[in-house]
């Protein structure tokens, strides 16, 4: 049996011992009439219940590297998309709830193909189906200066919105067009993005430092498990399929003096910003205002100048031995 399943994935109804040892997915054939209970079944435990038996066994994390799905339960195939719904009622569960607590990738459901849905509800069908599975964005480019000057190398950060992963090998593309020219490379391991809200940054090298190249950038997904008339696509896009961006050639290396090497002034920086002070210790500076020179020592204090006396000298005229500064004053009206 494990020799003959080697690619395709295998579920089980349940979460007994021998398919967690398996590390098999799981299937709820049930699904939305006895996958939650709690408050989204009206209120109460019930054990029973697909997901309460799979929190039983501590087996919550399968969905990361085994597929989940099921089928919605078919009472509920022709009114769980309609405006009359009890959601949050005894065996009458929220859609989009569940697929958010199991993080199913599909679910099998007759009545969307056999009658299928209109207005509202064929929009709610949609939504609900779109949400179930990996999503995947491109939600930055960008290209920085690459080996020499004919190359760039572009970055592209893809990010996970969806609730499961990619469960085969996943590849990022990268084409463009060089004049007569066609330039396409990849990087794998795209389905090593698993949680929602995670991301993932790809690098490509040696990519032609040409406006026109990078004019037409067309991004996409690949895996060597897809039919090539199903490729799997992004959630964005005209259809999903490239996402086609466009992004300004890098401006030219710097070869001005970097941070901290020796410089005279602003214009011998690659920062334009230069120290002050003394010529042999000024140094280019990563960003702020150029410094000033540095503040000279204050001069020593000026000694006070003597205080003038308040008394008269000798002969100086005086009216009282007080005037003078001898304390003697003569009959001649002199200081001795």
């Amino acid at each position: 049996f494990a020799a003959a399943f080697q690619i395709t994935p295998i579920q089980a109804r349940t979460p007994h011992a021998a398919a967690i040892g398996e590390g098999f997915g799981l299937h709820d054939d049930s699904f939305a009439y006895s996958t939650l209970d709690g408050d989204a079944n009206g209120g109460g435990t019930v054990s029973w219940f697909f997901w309460p038996s799979v929190v039983s066994v501590s087996y919550t994390d399968f969905w990361k590297t085994s597929v989940m799905g099921g089928e919605l339960r078919p009472e509920l195939q022709a009114s769980i998309f309609s405006d009359t719904y009890p959601a949050g009622t005894e065996y009458h569960q929220d859609f989009n709830l569940c697929t958010e607590v199991t993080h199913a990738t599909y679910s099998l459901n007759y009545h969307a193909f056999a009658t299928g849905y209109s207005g509202n509800d064929l929009t709610r069908a949609k939504a609900a189906n779109h949400r179930m599975g990996y999503s995947f964005l491109v939600t930055k480019v960008d290209a920085s200066v690459g080996s020499d000057s004919s190359n760039v190398d572009i970055s592209v950060t893809v990010n996970q919105t969806g609730v499961a992963p990619f469960y085969y090998p996943l590849h990022l593309n990268l084409r463009c067009t060089d004049g007569t020219s066609s330039v396409s490379k990849t990087l794998p391991n795209v389905e090593t993005i698993i949680n929602e809200g995670d991301g993932k940054l790809f690098a490509f090298t040696n990519i032609p430092a040409t406006q026109d190249c990078l004019n037409q950038l067309e991004i996409s997904l690949s895996s060597d498990y897809t039919y090539i008339d199903n490729p799997v696509k992004f959630a964005q896009g005209t259809d999903g399929t490239t996402v086609s961006v466009s992004v300004p050639l890098p401006p030219a290396p710097c070869t001005l003096a970097q941070i901290d090497e020796s410089c005279l002034g602003g214009s011998d920086c690659c920062s334009d910003l230069c120290s002050g002070g003394k010529p042999s210790n000024r140094v280019c500076l990563a960003n702020g205002p150029t410094a000033p020179s540095p503040t000279p020592p204050p001069p020593s204090p000026t000694p006070p100048s003597p205080t003038p006396p308040t008394c008269a000298g000798s002969r100086d005229p005086c009216n009282i031995n007080g005037d003078c500064c001898t304390n003697t004053c003569k009959k001649n009206g002199r200081c001795d």
